[in-house]
């Protein structure tokens, strides 16, 4: 497939049924918490998202994903 389409155009593709959910964290820096932060007050679709991944991984945590991503005193940070 590499040779047959050019260098710098897009790669397109579909998933295959019964994935599952996936928390990607690309690590580009500390941006991504303003980002995350922005978000959440801007976008209702993102705000719902990350809601539910907190209510998937409170079983699992004893922190909260919004009051990491929100900076909220007391909550670990993303970067130690």
């Amino acid at each position: 497939m590499m040779g047959s389409r050019a260098e710098n155009s897009p790669v397109g593709g579909a998933a295959g049924p019964g994935g599952g959910a996936v928390f990607v964290f690309p690590g580009q820096g500390s941006q991504w918490a303003a980002m995350a932060e922005a978000l959440l007050s801007t976008s209702a679709v993102f705000a719902r998202h990350i809601w539910a991944c907190e209510d998937a991984l409170a079983p699992h945590l004893d922190w909260s994903l919004t009051d990491v991503l929100t900076r909220c005193p007391g909550a670990p940070a993303l970067q130690d």
